[in-house]
């Protein structure tokens, strides 16, 4: 008897050990609906710097807006970075990106799709990629 009970368990435990390993990771996933009325499916993991959030800085960093003293300077990803990791740029509870306290969904007219893109990229660790 003992040795069934033995036996169930290391199959048990076998089997948990096959099962986990070879689950893939599963990222967050991400809707985006485009203008033609199709919704594309992504995941955060595939948000980069480069294709996503270097636009977002570019309508940040005109003049008057983010282009130096007294606002934080943010024309390249070092900048970013430095302000997320500073506190200076945030994430509100609505989804919005905030700007010492400014939504900038108001105040430089990101879009829902970009607020999402920027926290899933913050949210991943604000590679630059």
């Amino acid at each position: 008897m003992k040795q069934k009970i033995i036996l169930i368990g290391l199959m048990f435990i076998s089997s948990t050990i096959i099962t986990t390993s070879c689950l893939k990771k599963q990222a967050k996933k991400l809707s985006t609906t485009t203008t033609n009325n199709t919704t594309t499916v992504g995941y955060c993991d595939t948000i980069t710097y480069s294709k996503h959030i270097a636009p977002i800085v570019t309508l940040c960093s005109t003049t008057g807006c983010h282009d130096g003293a007294p606002r934080v300077l943010l024309t390249n990803y070092s900048q970013v970075k430095n302000a997320i990791d500073g506190g200076q740029i945030t994430i509100n509870s609505n989804g919005h990106i905030m700007g010492n306290g400014k939504d900038m969904s108001a105040t430089a007219g990101t879009t829902t799709n970009q607020d999402n893109w920027f926290k899933c990229w913050k949210d991943n660790g604000t590679k630059n990629n």
